[in-house]
């Protein structure tokens, strides 16, 4: 269950960078310091969470996408 919700919380994070943050490369960096903090406290679940950012990241970039 907490996995569930980890899961969640991150693809939302991901999400919130994707949407508030304009630039990509700092949207990037931002994902890259906040799995590498991750890696220190988890471990290796800091693929997922790089993972599971990445996909928050892309859902949003694609969605508020000006065109």
């Amino acid at each position: 269950m907490n996995i569930l919700i980890f899961a969640f919380a991150f693809i939302g994070v991901g999400f919130l960078i994707g949407g508030f943050v304009k630039s990509r490369i700092s949207g990037i960096l931002l994902i890259l310091g906040t799995t590498i903090i991750w890696f220190f406290i988890y471990g290796p679940w800091a693929l997922a969470t790089f993972i599971e950012l990445m996909i928050g990241y892309v859902v949003a970039q694609v969605s508020v996408r000006d065109n």
